[in-house]
């Protein structure tokens, strides 16, 4: 079975060639950021598997959040608040 690749450099065509026998696996991105482009679990989540995706910036963190529902986005981590923009 082929593979679409969404990673930035086939990350998840090489990882898929290793696991592909494992069926419903886990995995765990940190810094996940966008949920397709340069992803490299979106493969994975799209053949059934699940993680947890850990991304700081809010913007990405909604992002994910809409396309992978939960339980594979956790709350944003805690930390400071993103500087206030003006204008």
């Amino acid at each position: 079975m082929g593979i679409v690749s969404y990673a930035q450099n086939l990350e998840d065509v090489m990882l898929w060639r290793a696991l592909q026998e494992v069926e419903g696996g886990f995995y765990l991105d940190v810094g996940a950021q966008d949920p397709v482009i340069d992803s490299v679990t979106r493969a994975f989540y799209d053949r059934g598997w699940c993680g947890v995706n850990l991304e700081p910036a809010p913007a990405y963190h909604a992002a994910l959040a809409a396309a992978r529902p939960p339980p594979g986005m956790p709350p944003p981590p805690a930390g400071p608040p993103p500087p206030a923009q003006s204008g």
